[in-house]
């Protein structure tokens, strides 16, 4: 009887000691699991331009970012003196990217088609201003640079 219950516990104790080993994970398991963790819509440092501080808070470099960005293409649509004889009034949606090798690039543009008839140079100026920036640095993620989007709202006015 007393060796029968010994061979019970040893039968036991040798089937639990395998809920005390934890499992092993491949790298790509571990990749996985460590890819579904990260926020890919939000990066970890915003774009910089050379007077962006990279110190900055997130929201602080977005900001900059965003107003060096409106600042340099009103200046430049600005200088280019378009005239009309109609009072405009638009909202154009920009559609900005920049590359992980800090390419700015417009991938469109969104206006009333009345102001770009008004306006047919308009699209090439935005497009001159755009190869005008200053160098920038690309977002970073987890330290790694990365491809970044934004909709710049840029408003003309012309009385």
């Amino acid at each position: 009887m007393k060796s029968g219950n010994l061979l019970v516990i040893l039968l036991f104790l040798l089937i639990s000691c395998d809920t005390f080993l934890t499992p092993k994970k491949t790298s790509e398991e571990f990749l996985e699991e460590e890819l579904k963790t990260i926020n890919w819509n939000d990066v970890d440092t915003y774009p910089l331009f050379p007077n962006c501080d990279e110190s900055d808070s997130k929201e602080q470099q977005k900001k900059c970012f965003e107003s060096t960005l409106h600042r340099h293409i009103n200046t430049h649509i600005q200088n280019e003196e378009l005239i009309s004889n109609k009072a405009v009034y638009d909202t154009l949606l920009i559609n900005i990217e920049i590359s992980g090798n800090s390419e700015v690039t417009i991938s469109g543009i969104e206006g009333d088609s009345l102001t770009f008839a008004i306006f047919p140079e308009l699209r090439e100026h935005l497009y001159k201003s755009i190869k005008t920036l200053p160098k920038t640095e690309p977002a970073l993620k987890r330290g790694v640079p990365v491809k970044t989007a934004f909709i710049l709202p840029l408003i003309l006015k012309s009385e």
